[in-house]
C-alpha cells in the first residue's frame, strides 16, 4: 500500500490583514515525523512533501521551514500533484494537512480558504 502526504505550515504572510503566527511550520513538522514514524509513510523518502520546505545541512533531511513563504501557485501545483499525479505513481492513501491562517466568507452561504503567505 502506498501512501502520499502534502505537509502544510504557513507561518510568513505578507499580508497586513494577516498577522505572522509562530506555531504551524512546528505543528506541521511534527505532524509529518509522526506519519514517517507512525504512519507508514516511511518506505519512500519522497511520500512526504512539506510546504515550505527547507533542507537540514547536516542531516540533508527535508523539514517545514518556519520562515519561508508558500505561495498560491505552489500550493495548488502541490495539491494537484497529491492528489491527481501523472504516471503510473498513484497513492492508495493520499493525505493533506495544512497548519496555518483560513479565510471565512459568509456571504449567502459559508466558505472557507486556506490562506496562502501571498
Amino acid at each position: 500500500m502506498s501512501r502520499d502526504a502534502l505537509i502544510v505550515g504557513i507561518n510568513n504572510y505578507n499580508c497586513q490583514r494577516l498577522s505572522n503566527l509562530q506555531a504551524p511550520a512546528e505543528d506541521a513538522e511534527a505532524i509529518a515525523l509522526l506519519l514517517q514514524q507512525y504512519g507508514d509513510f516511511n518506505k519512500n523518502p519522497n511520500t512526504i512533501r512539506r510546504l515550505p520546505e527547507a533542507i537540514n545541512k547536516e542531516t540533508k533531511k527535508p523539514y517545514v521551514a518556519k520562515k519561508n513563504k508558500v505561495s498560491l501557485a505552489t500550493l495548488k501545483k502541490a495539491l494537484v500533484q497529491l492528489f491527481k499525479p501523472d504516471g503510473q505513481h498513484i497513492p492508495d492513501t493520499a493525505l493533506f494537512y495544512f497548519s496555518g491562517h483560513g479565510l471565512r466568507d459568509t456571504l449567502g452561504f459559508s466558505e472557507g480558504f486556506l490562506a496562502t503567505s501571498d
